[in-house]
């Protein structure tokens, strides 16, 4: 028998928890490799039901680190970009704030909805040249970079258990453009769709996978599926889809997950824009979760898999052609403040 569960907000105006915190040692020290130290800089636990907080860390050099904890019920990497775009210009008492957009839960109010990661930095270019061919000529970098991560994590789960099964990779899109009529880009909301690609069977080459992510083009030239009602009915029934895929023991179910483009890197509380910007793997296996890097063509990658298969993945040799396990992201770091 299934279970329903009320999930509500109660808002009592109260704002949220927000702390400062002092660290004996230089910012430069825990960039050098940040590994899952990162975690340390946030407020609340991964995964945490506690309420969304916020806590800054000022390091003896003068550099500062500022840790967001959101919940997903709530607000996807869009919305959390533009809180924080809000929240920096505020801070700078600029005319030209950022105004979060709530409209989008008045056209698509709650239903019922009750149905049955260490680092990795991409060698961008050279990803690319050779995933292209076929029929995507010029593959972005999300797809070639869940491409090769799929691709290296079926063939970890093969030799850990020593049988190959089909396998599903399952990868989010920002909806708000391509709802009829679209979001603003400011929309606060978990306003996600999903598309998925599917191989029968682990070893095959990387242009192969990625011409199965070129599923994310079908989904974006199809506004139909995302017109009135039926944005809600496609998400669904996509997780209805999806439940019934996970329940079986046949087959490996991966998701990745982009917050790349959102513009983490332009954002400015007064200290100057940060040397780093990154999401936290995810608490759950076969897991992948893409950031932009600073220069902007290339990705950080969280990924989370069982520890067998991780032990694997990291040593896969066209893995480490195209990527550098748990790089340092140090940088100059100055005093400096526009405030």
């Amino acid at each position: 028998m299934m279970q329903k569960v009320l999930l509500f907000i109660e808002c009592n105006e109260e704002g949220v928890i927000y702390v400062e915190a002092r660290v004996n040692a230089l910012i430069s020290t825990f960039l050098d490799q940040p590994d899952f130290d990162i975690k340390s800089c946030l407020p609340i636990e991964i995964g945490s039901p506690e309420a969304a907080t916020g806590m800054l860390h000022f390091f003896e050099c003068g550099g500062l680190a500022i840790g967001v904890c959101v919940s997903h019920k709530l607000a996807d990497a869009s919305t959390l970009g533009t809180f924080v775009k809000a929240w920096a210009a505020t801070s700078l008492g600029l005319g030209h704030t950022v105004l979060p957009d709530f409209s989008a839960a008045a056209r698509f109010p709650p239903r019922d909805f009750s149905v049955k990661r260490p680092a990795v930095e991409m060698k961008m270019k050279a990803l690319k040249a050779k995933v292209t061919g076929g029929s995507l000529q010029r593959p972005t970098r999300v797809e070639a970079a869940t491409s090769l991560i799929w691709s290296c994590a079926m063939n970890a789960s093969k030799l850990s258990s020593g049988f190959s099964k089909s396998s599903m990779v399952s990868h989010s899109v920002n909806i708000r453009k391509q709802v009829v009529p679209p979001l603003p880009p400011t929309s606060v909301g978990n306003l996600v769709g999903y598309y998925t690609a599917m191989a029968e069977e682990s070893g095959i080459e990387l242009k192969e996978f990625v011409s199965d992510c070129e599923r994310v083009v079908e989904f974006n030239e199809n506004p139909k599926r995302l017109k009135g009602d039926n944005v809600f009915e496609a998400i669904c029934e996509y997780f209805k889809e999806i439940g019934n895929v996970m329940s079986g023991d046949d087959i490996n179910f991966f998701i990745c997950t982009s917050a790349c483009t959102f513009g983490m890197y332009e954002i400015d509380f007064g200290w100057g824009k940060p040397i780093w910007v990154t999401i936290p793997g995810d608490i759950l296996k076969n897991v992948a979760t893409l950031i932009d890097t600073k220069e902007g063509d290339g990705l950080d990658a969280w990924v989370s898999l069982n520890d067998e298969d991780m032990a694997l993945f990291e040593r896969d040799p066209e893995l480490l052609a195209f990527t550098c396990l748990n790089p340092s992201v140090s940088g100059p770091v100055t005093r400096r403040s526009s405030l």
